[in-house]
């Protein structure tokens, strides 16, 4: 932070808050303490027919890597609408039924990543913004090797091994950021089942509530 956003003073300090607990931004100026809350990261984990949807990202972090679909929650977004945005921005996907999977902080990133599970819409989705291919994956074919977050890979895992838990008893686990890298191709590895066409033959227009 440079500056106060209340009254523009560049005379910022850090100071320790009252309860000791945590370092803030304070404004020698005009007194006001700043806070700096956590980024939240809506998820979706997509099935069709006991496969799950990945994407292979077009943008750093991660270019070139599979994950699931999923991005930043906008202001005065509710987290499954954003999740549906996010898949639909990407993977030109409808997710019907969307429940909440998992919850993951990440504090070193500062961001809490909640994973919405949902069926995919007749199966349908194609390549979008932000997103070099899209594909549906069995859970012995999954990428482990390529993927881009360690959030996809502990929602994967669950999902891998069939554990389920109901919307209220979602559990929230903390995760330690591991750099994704590419590796290197494999001469023996097998095709992915079913992918999406750069230029696919199937698009959808989005629903409005999709469109959020």
């Amino acid at each position: 932070m440079k500056f106060c956003s209340d009254c523009g003073s560049l005379g910022l300090n850090v100071e320790m808050d009252a309860h000791g607990t945590a370092l803030r931004y304070r404004c020698g100026r005009c007194q006001a303490t700043h806070y700096r809350n956590p980024r939240l990261v809506a998820v979706c984990l997509a099935e069709w027919q006991g496969q799950v949807l990945l994407c292979r990202r077009g943008i750093e972090p991660g270019h070139g890597l599979w994950t699931l679909p999923g991005g930043y929650v906008e202001a005065g977004e509710p987290l499954q609408a954003a999740a549906a945005r996010e898949t639909m921005k990407e993977a030109r996907a409808v997710v019907d039924e969307l429940v909440l999977y998992r919850v993951y902080n990440l504090p070193k990133f500062n961001e809490v990543v909640a994973v919405f599970r949902g069926t995919l819409r007749e199966g349908r989705f194609a390549v979008g913004e932000e997103t070099l291919e899209a594909s549906l994956w069995s859970k012995r074919d999954l990428p482990w090797d390529a993927l881009a977050f360690e959030y996809s890979r502990a929602a994967l895992h669950d999902f891998a091994m069939q554990r389920w838990q109901s919307v209220y008893a979602s559990p929230v686990q903390d995760l330690v950021w591991l750099q994704p890298s590419v590796p290197k191709p494999s001469a023996g590895a097998a095709a992915r089942p079913v992918t999406a066409p750069r230029e696919p033959l199937r698009r959808r227009a989005a629903p409005e509530s999709a469109q959020a």
